[in-house]
């Protein structure tokens, strides 16, 4: 069968019409949905028009080096502004190393502006520290550099306690307690009787010819007490049984407080 010229050349232009199509098939941008024509950027398998490749934060055109994340793009600080961690004092993106406390983060800085500061060195308190009953917090390391007060058991520091002193007989003492430290004979028997006045109100007769008190060093307690005596005694009583007769036993009860206790300790 003979086939016309004019359907060959119909034939031609179909042909030709098809690969145009495909060779010239439409670029959609990914931003604006809308045809590309001329120039465009491609990132991974997206289209964009050049001004529609922009930050999803700021919407300001994005360089070579930017932070993706589920189809959306990101300058690094803005991607750091909407993803990262933020500061729990400034509120400010947290860039690089941090603190964090009772799970909150802080930049190394604001961590310093908020965090306990050690009452000896004055230095940011991190991870475990001491902390004594008066509500003193210092790095631990700190006991093994200062001796302790034996009265109130505070470390011995110009911070804590403006200094202290240290006792013939090997104690030492802060300058808080030492401000009422009592040496005389006669302020102890004094605070002797205001004990037995205070026990008299409450039902618990001593009578003053029974006790007699004196003020001792640490090197005569250790003497009196012998066995009894530990680091932490502060004064002793030696009891004799007076026996007049039969039906009736009496007793003698000799105090011995070590010289040097402010008030409280004394009487306590």
């Amino acid at each position: 069968m003979a086939i016309s010229v004019n359907y060959i050349r119909i034939l031609q232009l179909v042909l030709m019409l098809n690969v145009s199509i495909i060779l010239g098939q439409s670029i959609i941008c990914f931003s604006c949905n809308k045809e590309v024509e001329g120039d465009y950027l491609k990132v991974g398998n997206k289209y964009f028009h050049p001004d529609h490749f922009v930050c999803d934060y700021c919407k300001k055109p994005l360089p070579a080096k930017f932070m993706s994340d589920n189809s959306k793009y990101y300058h690094s600080e803005c991607y750091a502004e909407v993803k990262g961690f933020k500061c729990e004092y400034c509120k400010k993106v947290i860039t690089n190393e941090y603190m964090i406390s009772n799970n909150k983060k802080y930049h190394k800085s604001c961590f310093e502006q908020i965090s306990p500061k050690c009452k000896v060195c004055e230095k940011t308190l991190v991870g475990t520290f001491s902390v004594d009953y008066y509500g003193n917090k210092y790095h631990s390391y700190h006991e093994n550099k200062f001796p302790r007060c034996t009265c109130c058991n505070r470390l011995i520091t110009k911070s804590i306690t403006s200094g202290g002193r240290d006792y013939s007989d090997g104690r030492s003492i802060c300058n808080i307690c030492f401000a009422d430290a009592i040496f005389d004979q006669g302020r102890i028997s004094g605070l002797l009787e205001k004990v037995r006045n205070k026990l008299s109100s409450m039902g618990i007769s001593i009578s003053s010819a029974q006790i007699s008190i004196s003020g001792v060093s640490q090197i005569e307690l250790k003497k009196v007490a012998g066995d009894y005596f530990s680091d932490g005694v502060k004064g002793f009583c030696e009891t004799n049984i007076l026996t007049t007769n039969r039906s009736q036993t009496k007793y003698s009860h000799k105090i011995y407080i070590l010289n040097g206790l402010p008030a409280i300790n004394l009487e306590s």
